[in-house]
């Protein structure tokens, strides 16, 4: 029933914000076996399974630095992907969008550098390995 759906919803976002991450988990699971089109549970789904990967202050700092990086707010956004890797230094797409914003900003060093980073923690990452030859090309 959508008030069983909702109030699944509901428990899942106060346990998320409580930190409960496994148990949210759990009540987003429910939400979209009653209704897999139940608006935002889907995003907010993967946003608990990325904080239990990574950290709940890591991802949150991710996802913020994502959304200042599509106002193109670069500047804010490097803030909190570096806050992201502070909180998590295996947290490689952090990396890897600070490695897109230096290069967007003609910063091909430190660019590179974040990459070097990506592929050190996942060495089959090939969006790092492509990027990462473009920068190299543009510091010949």
């Amino acid at each position: 029933s959508s008030e069983m759906t909702e109030a699944h919803y509901w428990l899942a976002r106060v346990l998320y914000e409580e930190g409960r991450l496994n148990d949210s988990l759990s009540s987003w699971q429910k939400v979209l076996e009653i209704d897999p089109h139940y608006p935002r549970a889907q995003y907010f789904h993967t946003k608990v399974e990325n904080s239990i990967k990574y950290g709940k202050e890591a991802y949150s700092h991710y996802e913020a630095g994502y959304n200042l990086y599509e106002q193109k707010l670069f500047e804010e956004a490097i803030y909190q992907y570096r806050q992201a890797v502070r909180s998590n230094p295996n947290f490689f797409s952090a990396y890897y969008w600070l490695g897109r914003i230096y290069y967007e900003r003609g910063n091909y060093q430190e660019a590179a550098s974040n990459w070097k980073e990506v592929l050190r923690l996942e060495p089959e990452n090939t969006k790092a390995e492509y990027w990462l030859k473009q920068a190299e090309k543009q510091l010949k």
